[in-house]
This record gives structure tokens, C-alpha cells and sequence, in this order.
């Protein structure tokens, strides 16, 4: 019974991880198009 309980937690940590990396992927990939549009819209 201990080792399915840390199983879960672990797979939960594993779950915030890669909704943490996604969503500084999503945001990276905000900045970086807003930087695209000033350069385009400062030429």
C-alpha cells in the first residue's frame, strides 16, 4: 500500500512538472511573436 501511494505522488509531481514546462513554453511563445510584431511593425 506505501509504494502505490508514493507511485501516485510521484506522478502527480511528474503532472505539475510538465504543466509548469507547458506553460513557460506557451508564454515564451507569446513574448517571442509580440518581439516579432515590434520588429516587424518598427521597420
Amino acid at each position: 500500500m506505501e509504494c502505490n501511494i508514493s507511485i501516485a505522488g510521484r506522478n502527480e509531481k511528474i503532472k505539475k512538472a510538465s504543466g509548469v514546462q507547458k506553460g513557460m513554453s506557451d508564454t515564451a511563445d507569446i513574448l517571442s511573436s509580440k518581439v516579432l510584431l515590434l520588429t516587424i511593425i518598427n521597420r
